[in-house]
């Protein structure tokens, strides 16, 4: 079932409204074919928080790391396109580095009972910052 087709379903048979949907469409190997990034992706399990315009700051977990974005997991949906500012934790060495960064929404996925899995283009990262995500 297509999203449009899922979103009339709900409003007609369950009584549901909600915003238009969006489509995250998923390949076999489980990588996204709408939000690829230009650079590898490393996984990263580390907490971090996230400041969008008008919001309350949420904190999450990371989910993978490249220089171009990030992906995390927060309990409540981030408006697609919306400004952020971002906090995570990114191992160095045998220390844990706090890194800061601007960055945008570029999809955020509703998982379940999970939250919601958030996708960010990083706006700009230092050259230093870019090094630590690369020694991954």
């Amino acid at each position: 079932m297509t999203c449009n087709a899922f979103a009339a379903y709900s409003q007609v048979h369950i009584g549901l409204t909600h915003p238009p949907l969006r489509c995250l469409h998923i390949d076999m190997t489980g990588n996204s074919t709408e939000t690829k990034r230009g650079t590898p992706r490393k996984p990263l399990r580390a907490r971090g928080q996230v400041a969008a315009t008008g919001t309350p700051v949420q904190s999450g977990v990371t989910i993978d790391i490249s220089v171009d974005g990030i992906s995390m997991m927060l309990a409540a949906q981030v408006a697609d396109g919306a400004a952020c500012h971002i906090r995570f934790e990114i191992p160095d060495g045998g220390a844990t580095k706090v890194i800061q960064a601007s960055a945008k929404v570029t999809y955020c996925v509703c998982v379940g009972q999970q939250g919601f899995r958030v996708g960010f283009n990083f706006s700009a990262i230092d050259h230093s910052r870019s090094q630590l995500i690369n020694a991954l």
